[in-house]
């Protein structure tokens, strides 16, 4: 939505709602969680318009998670993937 009001525009579609915390803002554009048949992080670049395709990953990151920063300047990316989810249950004896 233009700051001086009006419509808002949808600048990527096809993001889904269990990755929402999934994108940052930096100077250039907006990364974001492509969470298409073969999942990435990509760039909707503010200048252009258009979306990069950054890094294809190899899994789904993790669902409902806040999962994705960036540096301002956009040459570092962090984001959280799940590899395992396992729980143990552990037994302590004498415990004081």
């Amino acid at each position: 939505m233009p700051t001086s009001g009006g419509e808002e525009t949808l600048v990527v579609a096809g993001v889904e709602p269990e990755y929402w915390g999934y994108w940052a803002v930096v100077e250039k554009g907006i990364y974001y969680l492509d969470s298409t048949a073969m999942p990435a992080i990509a760039l909707f670049d503010f200048t252009s318009r258009q979306v990069t395709r950054v890094v294809e990953l190899q899994t789904r990151p993790a669902r409902e998670a806040t999962g994705l920063a960036a540096s301002p300047d956009g040459r570092a990316i962090h984001y959280t993937q799940l590899d395992a989810l396992t729980r143990d249950i552990v037994l302590v004896d004498n415990f004081q």
